[in-house]
């Protein structure tokens, strides 16, 4: 190729032209977020709105399970006494425990008599 009366070879020329795309494409760097292509305010609407409805489902499944979980946990202590009551029975010659607290405060419940 012919420039200002000088002949250059086709590796300097593609050389050149490479150098010079290289360079291009670092200046025009694409943004990472452009500042006209986010979501409208219908679509940010419509998202927090599905996003509520689903947190609701989703509450008042956990508070059901909760609801199971405490009358296991009932059903489960009421088991344990009722074995405890018989152990006690079975240790005791078939009587059942006191049903007063006069085990635990013995002084509470005497007669203060007149």
């Amino acid at each position: 190729m012919w420039i200002e009366g000088r002949s250059e070879s086709l590796e300097s020329i593609l050389a050149g032209m490479l150098r010079q795309n290289a360079v291009a494409a670092e200046t025009h760097r694409r943004p990472f977020f452009k500042f006209g292509a986010g979501f409208t305010l219908i679509e940010l609407l419509l998202t927090i709105a599905i996003i509520s409805i689903l947190a609701a489902l989703l509450a008042s499944a956990l508070v059901a399970a909760k609801g199971k979980a405490q009358r296991a946990t009932c059903m489960n202590d009421l088991r344990q006494i009722a074995l405890g009551v018989r152990m006690y029975s079975d240790d005791a010659n078939d009587k059942s425990p006191a049903s007063t607290n006069a085990w635990r405060y013995p002084y509470a419940y005497q007669w203060s008599g007149n």
